[in-house]
């Protein structure tokens, strides 16, 4: 299996950090350099698009991701290799991620399947395929954002390519959102434990090195979604019980992905 990583050029904080992890892990990387948002024609072509599927418009960094990620999905499909994961560069990764990079493991009609966690509660599917290492996959069930790390077959590649030329969407959203019209036409599992986080929501005792603690802990705390913030116990709990009763009549399982 391929495994690709986007970053910056710009960003050599980030490189550094991450392979360093990569050597580590004894993990081989090829590095994508990532599509810059700063740049005059970038903003030019996000301002003549429309709003997205969720009503909003696209913004200029979440364009240039959508980029950097196609730009991982052509490298796949240029290297013959079945499969790909893909990564972006503010991860904390468990050790187990290096036992993933072969493909014997990867369901048979999956199109992607994620390998990060936020600490959030999804919907699965209650078959659970059992893949070693004391790792198994699900189908996911549920909207689950995020993009940060995954695994994703050629054919899905190649489908998505095409279909997202002209996308106004994050690439999570057309990833992950089961509303969206590409999204649920996508064969979606889950990996569990997940081998990777992204640093802001990892457990920082953990970490090592100041471009972990300065750049991604403290953006998280400026940039916690207000939603969050405001959503009381109650307001929780209702949610909590809500989604525990879709899970009984859908048959899922509705649970918190761990890292690890």
């Amino acid at each position: 299996m391929r495994a690709f990583c986007i970053n910056l050029d710009s960003r050599t904080d980030r490189r550094e950090y991450i392979w360093s992890e990569f050597q580590r892990l004894r993990m081989d990387v090829e590095r994508i350099p990532a599509v810059d948002g700063s740049l005059t024609e970038i903003a030019a072509m996000v301002a003549s698009l429309p709003p997205g599927f969720l009503g909003d418009q696209l913004g200029t960094g979440a364009y240039a991701c959508f980029q950097s990620h196609r730009l991982c999905w052509q490298r796949l499909i240029e290297s013959g290799a079945r499969c790909a994961m893909v990564m972006e560069d503010d991860l904390v990764l468990a050790d187990g991620i290096v036992e993933c990079l072969t493909d014997d493991w990867v369901p048979e009609g999956a199109d992607v399947v994620k390998l990060e966690t936020r600490n959030l509660r999804v919907h699965l599917s209650k078959k659970k395929i059992a893949i070693g290492r004391g790792r198994h996959v699900s189908r996911l069930c549920s909207t689950f954002y995020g993009a940060a790390c995954y695994v994703i077959t050629s054919d899905a590649a190649r489908r998505l390519l095409h279909v997202t030329e002209n996308c106004v969407d994050p690439v999570d959203v057309v990833l992950c959102d089961t509303r969206h019209p590409v999204a649920s036409t996508l064969s979606v599992y889950q990996m569990s434990p997940a081998p990777a986080v992204q640093g802001h929501l990892a457990n920082w005792k953990k970490a090592t090195g100041t471009w972990t603690q300065s750049s991604i802990d403290f953006r998280w705390k400026l940039e916690k979604p207000a939603a969050i913030r405001r959503e009381t116990s109650a307001q929780r709990l209702n949610r909590r019980f809500k989604e525990e009763v879709r899970a009984f009549f859908r048959g899922t399982r509705y649970v918190v992905i761990p890292h690890g």
